[in-house]
């Protein structure tokens, strides 16, 4: 009996450290980007929330069903912004395909701009090889001093499976869970 209470009462405070260690992490980001600018975003149902893979300057949305995700960084100012790029695309590519070279045929396309989002440029990235494709939607616009990327990638495969991500269209439109998180974004300059 007291074993159990024992063992019960550990797990209750790892699972207690753990979620203190997730807030604080949580308000250290969050007031690290209130003296940069304002912004907000609201997570996607179904999706599990990651770090950013690029200098863990934000996070990723893996969608729980699907070969898909979205995420949310950022950049200061002083950086590159087509380091940014080739980071994220280098991350979505290492996500599906863990350990292989990174290509160097990916193709870039113009998105428009969502409306009601201010100074946004937007980029259709897509990689096409080893039986599947993955697209990268790159969305990103200036909040005071810092430039805000957020974006959607899937992954499909040339012989259909039920987990393959939906493609965005040529508009960015076409998947309601990335529209959802799109229309989230609040920013206050």
């Amino acid at each position: 009996m007291k074993t159990r209470f024992a063992q019960t009462g550990l797990v209750a405070l790892v699972i207690l450290l753990g979620a203190y260690a997730s807030s604080v992490q949580a308000q250290q980001v969050t007031q690290k980007v209130e003296q940069m600018g304002n912004f907000r975003v609201d997570p996607p149902e179904g999706c599990s929330i990651t770090k950013f893979p690029v200098d863990n300057r934000g996070s990723m949305f893996i969608d729980d069903d699907k070969t898909a995700g979205m995420f949310f960084a950022f950049e200061f100012p002083g950086d590159n912004p087509a380091t940014m790029t080739e980071k994220m695309k280098a991350a979505v590519f290492e996500r599906y395909f863990p350990g292989q070279p990174q290509p160097s045929n990916w193709t870039a396309s113009a998105l428009p701009a969502h409306p009601g989002m201010v100074n946004e440029t937007a980029i259709l990235h897509a990689f096409a090889g080893d039986g599947a494709e993955i697209q990268l939607a790159e969305y990103a616009m200036t909040s005071g001093p810092i430039r805000i990327h957020y974006g959607y990638f899937a992954l499909r495969h040339a012989k259909k499976k039920k987990k393959d991500g939906p493609f965005l269209d040529l508009s960015g439109g076409g998947v309601p869970k990335f529209e959802t998180f799109w229309r989230s974004i609040t920013l206050e300059n």
